[in-house]
């Protein structure tokens, strides 16, 4: 095989039709009836509606003489049931060459590692030591004494290196911190201010480092740490400000701080500049600057301290007035629309 694109190499598959259709000698070296030879024919089957004859031999000495019933071909007593089975395989092994002869016409011809190989449909196959990847043949082949260890990786025909991240006779040695790469050959450019990635090399920045190298320090201080990417101060809880240099004036128990205004953002029950005036609420909440109570559902009054009472609707959360689903009307909304009416308030007829 001449190469056509890419190294010269080996290990392209080639089917011939001798060497796929299944085929199965006695112990005289004869195929047995019933079984295609190499022409695609079934030995010893006359043509027929589906009864076959075979050709009688004189048993040797010692040997009885064959039923007359186990002679009829493919329906015979041990056949029965397989009618057709020699043309199955005949079939099955024209789709292989059809598979074979499809996959070979998706190599590119300019590919890397395809070679030219006239024995084959589409005259283009894999080079000798390499493996088709869709249209080209870019997996390596390390087999037979070349063959890899569980630790090593085919990186060429019969070439083995370790896995990256590791090195060493029996690949079971980790990189350093500085290395990466298959047997830690590629030097890391994040070191010493951050881990590379043992695959792909990319960086993982220290806590007081930034940049795509790590290469910038965190100016971020003791109470926040940088995005590794773009370098912005995210703070602990506590401290607000560009630099996270400035505590929080809030009450820790009942609010939280905007790291980047310092405003003090109160929890649920809590009010007032630094949240530390509690919500006399019932369990509803209040609002911030003022403390009034803003009622959940179900709930009505000054602190919400009443349950509302309107079976099918809502109330009020000032005055406990319901508010009837359509259907309903009364002043607890426990009455259906007499005959006639329907909608809200039960108005439409």
């Amino acid at each position: 095989m001449l190469a056509s694109g890419g190294e010269r190499g080996g290990g392209g598959l080639r089917l011939s039709h001798s060497s796929i259709v299944p085929r199965r000698p006695d112990a005289q070296g004869r195929v047995a009836p019933g079984w295609p030879t190499g022409d695609g024919s079934t030995q010893g089957c006359a043509q027929g509606e589906g009864k076959g004859s075979r050709k009688e031999e004189t048993p040797s000495q010692g040997e009885e003489a064959s039923d007359p019933e186990e002679t009829d071909g493919l329906d015979g007593k041990h056949c029965a049931g397989q009618p057709g089975m020699a043309w199955l395989r005949v079939l099955f092994c024209l789709q292989l060459l059809l598979w074979a002869w499809g996959s070979a016409q998706e190599l590119d011809a300019a590919g890397r590692n395809v070679c030219v190989d006239k024995s084959v449909p589409a005259g283009l196959a894999c080079c000798p030591g390499w493996r088709q990847e869709g249209k080209e043949c870019t997996a390596a082949v390390c087999e037979g004494e070349d063959a890899c260890t569980a630790d090593e990786v085919c990186v060429k025909p019969g070439v083995c290196r370790c896995k990256p991240g590791f090195f060493g006779a029996h690949c079971s040695s980790r990189c350093p911190d500085q290395y990466w790469g298959p047997d830690c050959k590629q030097s890391c450019l994040c070191h010493p201010h951050g881990k590379c990635n043992p695959v792909t090399g990319q960086c993982t920045c220290h806590a007081n480092r930034w940049g795509p190298l790590c290469q910038f320090p965190c100016p971020c201080g003791p109470h926040g740490h940088c995005h590794p990417l773009t370098g912005a101060c995210l703070c602990e809880p506590g401290w607000w400000a560009p630099t996270c240099k400035r505590q929080c004036q809030c009450n820790l128990s009942g609010s939280r701080c905007d790291p980047a205004t310092g405003q003090c953002l109160c929890a649920q029950g809590w009010w007032g500049r630094r949240c530390s005036l509690p919500c006399s609420c019932h369990l509803s909440p209040c609002a911030q600057d003022s403390g009034k109570c803003e009622c959940k559902a179900g709930f009505w009054g000054l602190l919400c301290q009443h349950p509302c009472d309107c079976l099918h609707g809502s109330c009020s959360p000032v005055t406990g007035s319901c508010t009837c689903s359509p259907g309903y009307q009364g002043r607890s909304c426990r009455d259906p629309c007499p005959a006639g009416h329907y909608g809200p308030q039960c108005k439409h007829r």
